[in-house]
């Protein structure tokens, strides 16, 4: 048996989607990788077995890249092996310590009634190197399948990484997860340059002049974009005329490629929200760009942005990449009450920043640390009325939201996963060479 080498570093491999080419958004990966890569103290070495979701292509090159083929269960396994021989002929010799990152979402795992995940994780359990389950999506009512997928990753996983802070209770309670098990590090924050003005951004696309409110990201039925247009409308009711012909909300994206595919390519989410802007007479305040965003002018439209609405439809969602954009980049946001929206935006007791809450206080001290306002699912009255209290307080909320930001930077994020990387590989039981090599 080769005894164990000093320590020398980090060697990650990572499972999950990377960029296909329908990615509206930097991907979690993506953003995780660049800033981990800069912690070149510990993190030597990094790969990355991409999952090829719909037989998508990939923008990136990806350096001896293994494409893991989502609905071929002996792709998923031809990894794990791949992760375990790496690791004996390269990494382990060299001192370097092998994790995995395991980015899981069912979406991704073959057809859904798959458990490949736990196939790969199970397989380097078996050959003590460590792995993590960075959990993407978490429901709060699975099914007998659903359920097994996560209570088995708690069993072959080293951790589980949670993103915000309510899916906790959720593993604990519905899923019977031993908390020590569970790793909070959030959702990882892009910080962006704030010398440019925002209305400068504002120039770049045709909005100067303009007070924006935006809603960016695909266009898909569960965006619930026609209670932000309609919210939108209730709004311009209550200002002055004047205010009124300057203020536009930009609907910015292209609708979702699995909207258009289950449709024959018909677009009748983005007709039906048409059709609410002209019965709503709004033709001049609501404004479609119908277009792919990348990650830098995403970035550029949220600061060219006063106000985000966020008016999603999922109570259950623990996870947004276009909300930590917002919070991050320091634009107020008014956001739909679900679970990750209203980690975000609650004060250091944990009370939300409900818009009814904050109409009906008289605690200055719960107002002054307002960082965004949630609202009713589905419900344009109260989205009027969130977007109203931004305006209204609207300093206040962009300096929080911007300080809370900072503090949920990608740096940040990195800092905490190499420390708990580095935990899990002084574990004795775990990332010891068992082979008997010769040479």
């Amino acid at each position: 048996m080769i005894k164990d080498k000093e320590y020398k570093g980090l060697a990650l491999n990572f499972i999950s989607t990377w960029s296909p080419r329908r990615c509206g958004i930097g991907s979690f990966t993506q953003d995780t990788v660049g800033a981990l890569a800069l912690r070149e103290e510990d993190v030597k070495v990094i790969k990355i077995h991409p999952i090829d979701k719909d037989n998508l292509g990939y923008i990136f090159p990806i350096t001896e890249k293994h494409i893991i083929r989502q609905m071929d269960t002996s792709s998923w396994a031809n990894a794990a092996e791949i992760i375990i021989a790496r690791n004996h002929k390269q990494w382990s010799e060299n001192g370097l310590r092998s994790i995995t990152i395991l980015e899981h979402e069912y979406g991704l795992d073959g057809d859904g009634e798959d458990n490949n995940f736990n196939l790969i994780a199970r397989r380097l359990k078996e050959e003590r190197l460590p792995s993590v389950a960075v959990l993407h999506t978490l429901l709060q009512n699975p099914n007998d399948h659903q359920k097994r997928v996560i209570q088995e990753l708690g069993e072959n996983c080293s951790k589980l990484i949670i993103i915000t802070p309510t899916a906790k209770d959720i593993l604990k309670d519905k899923y019977n997860i031993n908390t020590e098990k569970i790793e909070y590090i959030p959702h990882g924050i892009p910080l962006e340059n704030r010398d440019i003005s925002r209305e400068d951004m504002k120039q770049k696309f045709d909005l100067g002049g303009k007070v924006v409110i935006s809603t960016p990201g695909f266009v898909s039925p569960g965006k619930g974009l026609e209670y932000g247009i309609l919210g939108f409308s209730e709004f311009l009711k209550k200002v002055s005329p004047d205010f009124r012909k300057n203020v536009v909300y930009v609907i910015a994206g292209q609708t979702h490629p699995d909207e258009l595919a289950k449709n024959d390519g018909e677009d009748y989410y983005r007709r039906k929200l048409e059709k609410i802007v002209e019965e709503n007479k709004l033709e001049e305040n609501v404004i479609f760009m119908d277009e792919h965003l990348g990650d830098r002018k995403l970035y550029d439209f949220i600061r060219a942005s006063d106000v985000g609405i966020i008016p999603y439809t999922n109570p259950d969602q623990i996870s947004s990449g276009i909300l930590s954009y917002f919070v991050g980049i320091g634009t107020p946001c008014v956001s739909t009450n679900f679970i990750y929206a209203r980690d975000l935006f609650s004060d250091g007791k944990g009370m939300p920043f409900h818009i009814d809450d904050l109409v009906n206080s008289n605690d200055d001290n719960f107002k002054s640390e307002v960082s965004g306002v949630l609202v009713n699912f589905n419900d344009p009255d109260s989205i009027a009325k969130g977007s109203r209290y931004v305006f209204e307080n609207y300093h206040t909320t962009e300096s929080n939201e911007y300080g809370k930001g900072v503090r949920m930077g990608w740096p940040v994020v990195a800092a905490n996963m190499v420390s708990l990387f580095v935990t899990l590989i002084k574990d004795k039981k775990t990332n010891v060479c068992r082979i008997p090599f010769i040479d």
